[in-house]
């Protein structure tokens, strides 16, 4: 079994945003897990070290349910920015 986990933290800054209040600015990675379930008893999550391809999925997935991002590359590194 796989699965995608976000994982985001608060920042304590603030964004501008156009003709809106200012907005919690969150910092964030995305993994793919492969869970592991030994002797039945336990589920051992094991995390992938590929991140430019989850966050890929991710963007994807957003984009296709009408998420305003952008995408920033920087040597193997994606970053999304997300409003």
């Amino acid at each position: 079994m796989r699965r995608l986990v976000i994982r985001l933290w608060a920042t304590p800054y603030r964004v501008d945003a156009a003709n809106d209040p200012q907005a919690p600015l969150w910092i964030g990675m995305v993994t793919l897990e492969r869970l592991s379930h030994p002797a039945g008893i336990a589920a051992l999550a094991m995390t992938d070290q590929d991140f430019a391809a989850p966050a890929a999925r991710l963007a994807q997935f957003l984009q296709k349910h009408g998420v305003a991002l952008d995408t920033k590359h920087r040597g193997k590194l994606a970053v999304l920015l997300v409003w």
